[in-house]
């Protein structure tokens, strides 16, 4: 009524936006405007004005602020960086307590700042080739990787618009940790891939997972390939296979660990004298996850010892069949 007086008295605009609640309880909205339509002296004759019916764009505004809550509540809860960029220069629409936290300042601060003043020149030079890589592949997202310091950081990018105008959401995780992990990952793999001793791996149910250059040359296989997938009880004579199975394995998930001879089978059939370290491997809740093996070559030491043997058998029927007096002295007493 107000907004009416104040068109029929000052020709103010008229433009309502109010509820219409119909006979069955259902709720519209409808947008009213008009004008007042007077004579050569200003009198007001008539109204003329119209009405629309605009409930979807109503219901579309409301369902676009309870997300806009929705995503609020998520970002402000998250551990992840989340920030708007978008518009003239650019500049920050948006940035979550997180991004807020690790810049040190609060959001009326943190708005002032260029957006790619937080980056390292690094990072920008990454996320600039990440970025045209995808869009020449017609993609809208992209992502990449940097280090600020001694932290890790993955960025993701999602193109987007703010009041119809292009904006981006990037959305950063600190996979610092991550990043550690593959380091000692690559680390033993080269330790292994180097080492002369055999190392391996197996699932619980004893199926092959991963074999470094020492295992495969103790079997004759070319490729790793060729090994896993296999059951390890193909690469140990039939007799120590069954060991392996009913004595081996068994202690290992009882004990944790199992050392001893295990000889190894070449493709060929010949066998080699071994050492099998045998351990579990168990995940975060301490619950068993795969089996792996440290194998070390004795055949050498085998060798050795029978040489010796040999050599000690040959010297005493040497010794007892010459009428010659032979004695060996050490330490001030007689050992032979």
């Amino acid at each position: 009524l107000s907004a009416f007086k104040d068109l029929v008295e000052h020709d103010a605009e008229y433009a309502v936006i109010h509820r219409l609640i119909r006979p069955d309880g259902t709720i519209r909205w409808a947008e009213e405007r008009g004008r007042v339509i007077r004579d050569e002296n200003g009198k007001g004759l008539s109204a003329l004005g119209t009405t629309h019916d605009i409930t979807e764009h109503k219901l579309a505004e409301q369902a676009l602020k309870e997300s806009e809550k929705k995503f609020r509540a998520l970002a402000e809860s998250t551990t992840a960086q989340i920030a708007i960029v978008g518009g003239a220069g650019p500049r920050f629409h948006y940035a979550n307590r997180a991004v807020l936290e690790h810049a040190g300042m609060e959001w009326e601060e943190f708005a002032q700042i260029n957006p790619g003043e937080t980056l390292t020149p690094k990072a920008l030079e990454l996320g600039g080739r990440a970025a045209e890589e995808a869009l020449a592949r017609g993609e809208s997202q992209w992502r990449f990787q940097y280090r600020d310091d001694d932290r890790w950081f993955e960025v993701s990018v999602a193109e987007t618009e703010l009041d119809g105008e292009p904006a981006s959401i990037y959305t950063s995780f600190d996979i610092t940790e991550q990043k550690l992990a593959q380091e000692r990952v690559e680390i033993f793999q080269k330790f292994a891939e180097a080492s002369g001793q055999g190392f391996g791996m197996a699932d619980l149910e004893g199926n092959i997972t991963y074999i470094n250059p020492a295992v495969m040359r103790f079997t004759g296989l070319d490729r790793p390939e060729e090994g896993i997938g296999k059951h390890v009880t193909e690469f140990h004579p039939p007799e120590y296979s069954d060991q392996l199975v009913g004595e081996v394995v068994p202690f290992v998930l009882e004990h944790g660990e199992w050392t001893g001879e295990m000889p190894m089978m070449h493709q060929d059939g010949s066998t080699t004298d071994m050492i099998l370290s045998m351990f579990l491997l168990r995940d975060e809740q301490g619950a068993p996850q795969r089996f792996a093996a440290v194998l070390t070559d004795i055949s050498e030491r085998k060798q050795a010892e029978a040489a010796l043997r040999d050599s000690e058998k040959k010297f005493r029927a040497l010794a007892e069949s010459t009428t010659a007096h032979i004695t060996i002295v050490q330490d001030n007493r007689y050992i032979y």
